[in-house]
């Protein structure tokens, strides 16, 4: 009857909300339904007090898992720098990109599907089995709410397609550098961003797009 409808939307309302605010951010359609109570419900995930506004560390591992890697970020040490991948934890979920596409599309009941050319992913904390975790650095605590958090996750997974990849512009430090710099906290630190840089820089002067290209350009002319 009327009445058992008006039930069920409000269950199914509550069960929204309820997803805004979960460790996991993105849910399947089955979980919704689990929460309003069709289905045998599975065990939730923790949810923050409200008001707590919760740490955010950046996750630093070295590149792959061979020893080879480690022995080369330890020679780079003492010049602070290395060989990095990083990844943002936020609300007990490590956020990060890389070049591989989503295996299987997420999908959440308010922001809908994610896109399959992503290269955002999550990982529990500390635990990405690609690199070999060395330290974790806390950037300060976010105002951001869980829902907010998952807006500009959504925004950046849209943002930040696998198949634009690039190793020294566009890869897993300088995302976690934009996505902390959304979530409103510090800086990274030098050293995870020193490589990539003075590799642009490189580049940059081989394919002639830095200044030293102005002896060959037409400014120069008018410079003699």
């Amino acid at each position: 009857d009327g009445c058992e409808v008006a039930t069920c939307l409000a269950a199914m309302g509550a069960a929204v909300a309820r997803s805004t605010s979960q460790e996991d951010f993105c849910v399947s359609p089955t979980s919704l339904w689990e929460q309003v109570g069709l289905i045998v419900s599975r065990p939730h995930w923790s949810v923050a007090i409200p008001g707590d506004n919760p740490v955010v560390r950046l996750n630093i591992y070295s590149i792959g898992t061979l020893p080879g890697c480690i022995v080369v970020n330890r020679l780079l040490e003492p010049m602070n720098a290395g060989l990095f991948h990083c990844g943002v934890e936020v609300y007990g979920v490590e956020w990060s990109y890389g070049c591989a596409r989503l295996n299987i599309p997420e999908w959440h009941p308010i922001y809908g599907d994610t896109p399959g050319d992503s290269g955002v992913y999550k990982n529990p904390a500390r635990a990405c089995l690609d690199h070999h975790f060395t330290e974790s650095m806390e950037l300060g605590r976010t105002d951001k709410s869980q829902g907010l958090v998952l807006r500009h996750l959504r925004a950046m997974r849209h943002e930040w397609l696998a198949d634009e990849y690039d190793i020294l512009e566009h890869n897993c430090c300088h995302f976690s550098a934009e996505f902390c710099r959304r979530l409103g906290v510090a800086c990274l630190p030098e050293k995870v961003l020193r490589l990539p840089r003075v590799g642009k820089a490189c580049n940059d002067m081989v394919r002639c797009k830095g200044p030293l290209c102005l002896v060959a350009g037409p400014e120069a002319k008018q410079l003699n």
